[in-house]
């Protein structure tokens, strides 16, 4: 089964089955993370050992029961570094509150591996921030990923996941799916 080509839904449905065991597909995830995003810069912070806790608790089977999931940096996680793609966080701040659609998708079973970058408080049409460097895209490096959710859309188009957060206030979802033709929401 490639994963890397399914989307949440289906991912979803095939977990609920019982076909695969819940852990799967966030171990598939968590593999072509490590072998895809050193050349990507999509993801800034895995969640690896979280990710596995969270499968080893019991995955609730629910709307997204056991599919791997990215958070753009620019939302708080507990425990894990809030930096909203700024140098002056990236080092000091630490996420303490989880919002309350994150709680939801944890709630339908969605597994949190990471978190992606994004420009400086999410406020450029590239992702290409001082505190983590450029997100490269996966199909024409020099082609930009958009911004600023383009470390989320750029790990969705190299099949690190089947879906990523992403903040939308002038384009910021919908500069990042156009440049892959991925469908934003």
């Amino acid at each position: 089964m490639l994963f890397d080509k399914l989307d949440a839904v289906a991912t979803a449905e095939i977990i609920r089955s019982g076909a695969l065991p819940p852990g799967f597909a966030v171990e598939a995830a968590l593999s072509r993370l490590s072998q895809r995003n050193p050349a990507l810069n999509a993801v800034i912070e895995g969640f690896d050992d979280h990710a596995r806790s969270r499968v080893e608790a019991g995955v609730p089977m629910g709307l997204l029961a056991g599919v791997p999931f990215l958070l753009k940096d620019t939302v708080e996680y507990p425990g894990f570094r809030h930096t909203e793609g700024s140098r002056w966080f990236a080092q000091r701040r630490i996420g303490r509150q989880m919002p309350p659609w994150v709680a939801a998708m944890r709630d339908q079973g969605a597994i949190f591996i990471g978190k992606t970058n994004t420009p400086e408080f999410g406020l450029m049409d590239v992702t290409e921030p001082v505190a983590h460097g450029a997100t490269l895209n996966p199909w024409s490096p020099a082609v930009t990923v958009g911004g600023s959710s383009g470390g989320s859309a750029a790990a969705v188009a190299a099949g690190i996941v089947p879906i990523a957060h992403g903040t939308d206030g002038g384009g910021s979802i919908r500069f990042p799916a156009a440049c892959y033709g991925l469908f934003g929401f």
